[in-house]
């Protein structure tokens, strides 16, 4: 959506739960990676033939080495998104949230949204361990080294004793997810005449579907928890819906298919043959549905669904 060589390519564009606050690398910062990686394998940073000798098992084995390495202090969080894109001046001009922000972005319908709790799958995930009021500090601290005395009166520890990971969580969904993608889709909407809604998703599933590596997001609205509505699919997992999220599922399903079909989610009933479709005018659906927000002026403006 903000590459040069990518203009054209696509007339409607959907972003689900985007990190957008995660930044690329630039240039530098990527060949420092490229070349540990290199090295880690035993190969010279420009020995191409000893690199294609490595089998993946080995491969695998070194990128997972150093997904916990922090290529920039000042970037921290980058050790949850590790191999990423390069800003290289040619066709990744600058960060993705910079050129949405600015309206440097394909001028498209868009729909951009995040579920509620979006931080707690990489958290607990990071920590499977309770984190303790001193790992909570220090954690911030190195998380947000220019910024950590405003995110702890922001975001204070629970009482000495307890868990810490569930605040770290909030603190991460706001930074990573859900403040930039409202920033940077007001700042789109500000600059161009794109088509754009945006939605929050804050149900947490009632079946059990997360596995037992990941029984923390039962309960809970985690990251990836909107799939199964999206694509209809849990039935083919031998999970059932309840009543109200059948529905739930039906209507998202149309707003998506909608969109694809006619760049808009909210659309009359006579463009599609489903009896969940949504006035693009009215903004209200036929059988009660929750409408995609178009209101950006304030949070409240935001749809929950």
């Amino acid at each position: 959506m903000t590459t040069v060589r990518s203009s054209g390519l696509f007339n409607k564009v959907i972003m689900e739960s985007e990190p957008i606050e995660l930044t690329l690398k630039d240039r530098k910062h990527a060949l420092k990676l490229g070349t540990d990686f290199s090295k880690e394998l035993g190969c010279g940073d420009k020995d191409i033939a000893c690199l294609y000798s490595k089998n993946i098992t080995l491969i695998s084995a070194v990128e997972d080495a150093l997904l916990s390495k922090i290529v920039d202090p000042l970037h921290a969080l980058e050790i949850f998104l590790q191999w990423t894109p390069t800003i290289d001046g040619v066709d990744i001009l600058d960060q993705p949230f910079n050129l949405l922000a600015n309206g440097e972005a394909a001028e498209i319908p868009t729909i951009i949204g995040t579920v509620s709790q979006e931080g707690i799958f990489f958290i607990y995930e990071a920590s499977p361990k309770p984190l303790s009021r001193v790992e909570y500090d220090v954690a911030v601290v190195a998380l947000f080294p220019l910024h950590f005395a405003a995110v702890f009166r922001h975001y204070p520890a629970p009482e000495d004793g307890q868990d810490c990971r569930m605040q770290l969580a909030v603190a991460g969904t706001d930074y990573t997810f859900t403040c930039p993608n409202r920033y940077a889709v007001r700042g789109f909407i500000d600059t161009t005449a794109a088509p754009t809604w945006t939605y929050v998703f804050n149900h947490s599933i009632s079946f059990t579907s997360w596995g037992q590596n990941f029984t923390f997001c039962d309960g809970h609205s985690c990251h990836g928890v909107e799939l199964p509505f999206v694509f209809h699919t849990a039935p083919l997992a031998g999970f059932n819906y309840s009543q109200s999220e059948l529905e739930l599922a039906d209507h998202m399903v149309t707003y998506w298919t909608n969109f694809v079909h006619t760049g808009a989610p909210t659309v009359l009933k006579t463009t599609l043959k489903s009896d969940t479709n949504t006035s693009h005018n009215s903004g209200r659906s036929r059988k009660g549905g929750v409408p995609l927000s178009r209101t950006f002026s304030r949070p409240v403006g935001l749809a929950q669904i």
